[in-house]
């Protein structure tokens, strides 16, 4: 072996696999914030414990709450390259969920977006859609959908205080299931069971009838979505998706980095399968990315009961946007269900000569990879019988060829429990 690699033993021992932790985010004692409009919600999509104040672990922030005034912007920029730097983990996501919890438990859970004038950096008024006078949706991200919209937002119009996106979405049974499995994902990402979901931090349904100072007259690209209820999802904001992202040639150009995506895309599925769902919307869009810069940083997965590393990248992937994801033991599934997430995001990594969706001829090594992978599953797709043959099969056939059992004596693990995939 060499002498610069240290082995893990390759069973996993029981300090490096701790059981489960069954602790959830703790409800608040505010009992007005619990309190629920019952004749005007539509869809249950409470979320006490993990939408409000986790108080007990909580010191108050150390930000100054800044007047409404685009004049702090330069000191907004400051605030954020001294506190938002990219050695953003899994503990410093958990930090900001903390911190943006003690702003946000104060938003009741049947608030409305309303429009609030400010002024801009030359004094000027200026409209901007407004949560409580807490949170400032500042810049639409993409276009509107018929299903939603998302804002770069901010808390008290400082960005600093937590990185958030807000998503406004019509209030339909498949929106609530989607804020449903955003809460459950958010549990598990607290509990540090996983690294490759977003953390929501506040959710809350508004209803037009009873509010009918929210409707936004200024705004046609939401006025659309608030005809009558809507929910609004206040969540980390990332960097981008992975469509975004492989617009970058010097992406394109790394065949280590693409692998190393690729690894995360198919472990965020494999998580995600493994708590009862498929997502069924596998496209580069719904994987997000933020970067981190953590040199020598490695991620420890458990897979079979078996140690395995990924190195840090510079990016964490993270599935996202569950409208249609279903739960598997609710509904009647055929075992090739399970294969579709994987080979649908497998085209984010082929060529369009190969049928993939990167139109960029300079891609033949991970093109050629995950082509292979892709086109194993479609050839033995119809001799698996359930989900554990298909798991087992792509772990043999894919995880186990790209993560690593040696990592370098000098490397640092990232995340003190363990990753169990499966």
């Amino acid at each position: 072996m060499d002498s610069n690699k240290k082995k893990s033993s390759n069973k996993s021992s029981p300090k490096s696999s701790p059981k489960s932790s069954s602790k959830t985010l703790p409800k608040s004692s505010n009992k007005q914030n619990s309190k629920k409009n019952s004749s005007s919600s539509i869809f249950n999509i409470s979320s006490d414990d993990n939408d409000e104040m986790i108080e007990h672990s909580i010191e108050n922030p150390t930000l100054e709450k800044f007047k409404i005034n685009y004049s702090v912007g330069k000191i907004q920029t400051l605030l954020k390259n001294k506190l938002l730097r990219n050695n953003y983990d899994l503990d410093e996501r958990i930090k900001y969920l903390k911190i943006a919890k003690k702003y946000l438990h104060h938003i009741n859970l049947n608030n409305c977006i309303y429009g609030k004038v400010i002024k801009d950096i030359n004094g000027k008024e200026i409209e901007v859609l407004n949560i409580a006078d807490i949170v400032y949706l500042m810049k639409q991200i993409g276009t509107a959908s018929k299903y939603g919209v998302i804002f770069k937002s901010s808390i008290n119009n400082n960005y600093a205080i937590a990185p958030i996106a807000a998503k406004i979405m019509k209030a339909t049974k498949s929106n609530a299931n989607e804020i449903k499995i955003n809460n459950i994902l958010t549990n598990i990402l607290y509990e540090k069971k996983s690294r490759h979901f977003i953390f929501t931090y506040k959710t809350f349904q508004c209803v037009i009838l009873d509010n009918p100072r929210a409707i936004i007259q200024s705004n046609n690209d939401i006025h659309s979505l608030l005809s009558r209820s809507y929910f609004v999802s206040l969540n980390e904001r990332v960097d981008g998706d992975i469509k975004q992202l492989f617009n970058n040639i010097d992406i394109l150009n790394n065949d280590n980095l693409l692998v190393n995506i690729a690894c995360q895309c198919f472990l965020a599925i494999s998580t995600f399968h493994n708590l009862g769902y498929l997502h069924l919307d596998a496209h580069w869009g719904n994987f997000l990315y933020k970067k981190t810069e953590i040199k020598n940083g490695y991620y420890h997965y458990i897979l079979y009961d078996t140690n395995y590393y990924l190195k840090d990248n510079g990016y964490t992937i993270m599935i996202y946007d569950f409208g249609k994801a279903i739960k598997y033991n609710q509904v009647h599934i055929k075992p090739l269900d399970f294969i579709k997430d994987y080979k649908r995001i497998s085209h984010a990594f082929i060529n369009k000569s190969l049928n993939g969706w990167i139109n960029y001829h300079r891609l033949p090594n991970i093109s050629q990879k995950i082509y292979d992978f892709k086109e194993w599953l479609e050839k033995y797709s119809n001799k698996f019988t359930d989900q554990k043959m298909i798991l087992n099969n792509i772990y043999n056939n894919f995880f186990k060829r790209i993560l690593l059992t040696t990592i370098p004596d000098d490397a640092i693990i990232l995340n003190d429990i363990p990753f169990r995939v499966v």
